[in-house]
């Protein structure tokens, strides 16, 4: 199984590598061209290489483990739809938010949740208004088994100051979201951040005073936590890593040098044996 699966990752990565790199044209003129001209049109490939992988790549792998483990994958884009948002509902969500806050993360989240289903029931339909997910509040995966659903923010795993607040903040609107939808919902959020650049340090060593009020594998999953939440197998990020491996064996660098070097030829692959036969 875990041979297919790899076979299968690798080929996720090495589509989406050659899909980017196959349409990428330079679209902006900087100065500093002027005096790097090969070192500029490579930081402006890698960079968007990277945006590209952490916008696709990741959520790409996380719904096809999902997938294999018996997940049933949702539409992300249908995640708040059916929410309409009271205005009371907004006030608790506040409240709750600064709870968090001012405790640094040791309030859990299961109090928040029971507060929010225990208001629900005595609202009545009149007071609800139509609202929507504001930008940067998405969610990235949405997955559902054995009656319950997950929900997954997938970030660059380097964050700034301040980002635990927000993504904090994030988490708890989605809760009242599909609590609001589904009051009896048995409903889990997480975010996610796919790989620790800091190995063999832990990556709360190095985020951890800027990721608060979050809760480690509560309110967050890093790496293998995250994959194998997902595959339902172990050590899953080592094998997404081989997979990349086996990629970088296949020499991309060299099929598309044409691109990051504006004085290199595109390589066409010949095959002399086709010529002569003809």
């Amino acid at each position: 199984m875990n041979d297919i699966l790899l076979k299968e990752i690798e080929n996720i990565i090495e589509s989406l590598i050659n899909n980017y790199l196959s349409k990428w044209e330079p679209n902006t003129m900087q100065p500093l061209e002027q005096i790097f001209p090969k070192e500029r049109r490579i930081q402006s490939i890698m960079h968007g290489l990277f945006t590209s992988f952490g916008t696709t790549l990741w959520e790409k792998l996380a719904k096809k483990l999902a997938e294999e483990n018996g997940f049933e994958v949702l539409n992300e884009k249908e995640f708040s739809k059916q929410a309409d948002y009271p205005k009371c509902l907004e006030n608790i969500v506040s409240a709750w938010v600064k709870k968090r806050e001012d405790t640094k993360g040791s309030v859990s989240l299961t109090r928040y949740v029971n507060h929010l289903k225990r208001e629900i029931h005595t609202l009545p339909i009149k007071v609800y208004r139509n609202t929507t997910l504001t930008s940067g509040e998405g969610i990235d995966v949405w997955l559902k088994k054995n009656n319950k659903e997950y929900a997954f923010d997938i970030k660059t795993v380097q964050i700034n100051k301040g980002s635990g607040l927000k993504f904090n903040k994030t988490i708890m609107n989605w809760y009242a979201y599909r609590t609001l939808s589904k009051p009896t919902l048995d409903f889990k959020a997480y975010i996610a951040f796919p790989y620790n650049p800091y190995t063999p340090n832990s990556w709360w060593d190095k985020n951890g005073s800027r990721a608060v009020p979050l809760i480690e594998n509560e309110d967050v999953l890093i790496e293998n936590k995250f994959w194998d939440f997902l595959s339902g197998q172990s050590n899953t990020w080592e094998l997404i890593n081989q997979a990349f491996k086996n990629v970088g064996r296949k020499n991309l660098a060299k099929k598309y040098e044409y691109k990051f070097n504006p004085k290199k030829k595109k390589h066409i692959k010949i095959d002399f044996l086709k010529i002569k036969s003809i």
